[in-house]
């Protein structure tokens, strides 16, 4: 059986530098293993859970498609979403790919211009309430029913992953992701 691989090209990269504010849109990232995104307010090699449990850290970044994106703001008859109201942290663009939260399975990993992983997949991000409080609240003269967000945008809210190496991300850096 032959792999299928497309190419995935970075439209916009995002760092969260307050906690709990809009992520800032940069030129380029840097990523480092176990930690994340260096300057990220998420970076770190633990987290703590909402429980207050701490955990090892597989949240380096947040990656959305450009795509789903726009079918998402399309059934909440919006112009567009920004990825920052989100914290994405890269927003993808793929001509070919259509499912791009479907495909990027656990354990995908994506390669660099040379041919080597650099991320990995760990995850679909779900979609919450709480990310559809804080759309609506970035267009409060359009009618945003916040709770309806979880229903709108499963399967295509994104995927979350780690760095398995030193990488920085520039804006239209290539990225291939090889599907078996």
């Amino acid at each position: 059986m032959l792999a299928d691989t497309f190419t995935l090209i970075v439209v916009s990269l995002y760092i969260s530098k307050v906690s709990a504010a809009i992520n800032v849109q940069v030129p380029e990232i840097s990523l480092r293993p176990d930690i994340g995104i260096i300057g990220d307010t998420h970076a770190g090699e633990t987290r703590v859970r909402g429980t207050g449990e701490v955990v090892p850290n597989i949240r380096h970044f947040t990656a959305v498609h450009s795509r789903e994106l726009g079918e998402v703001a399309d059934a909440f008859r919006l112009p567009f979403i920004d990825p920052a109201w989100l914290k994405a942290n890269i927003c993808f663009a793929c001509s070919e790919m259509d499912n791009f939260t479907e495909m990027l399975v656990e354990g995908t990993k994506l390669l660099d211009a040379k041919g080597h992983p650099v991320l990995e997949i760990k995850g679909v991000t779900e979609p919450c309430v709480e990310a559809g409080e804080y759309i609506a609240a970035r267009v409060p003269h359009l009618s945003v029913d916040a709770k309806n967000f979880p229903k709108v945008a499963y399967g295509r809210r994104g995927v979350y992953g780690v760095a398995l190496e030193d990488v920085t991300i520039k804006l239209y850096d290539r990225f291939t992701v090889l599907l078996l």
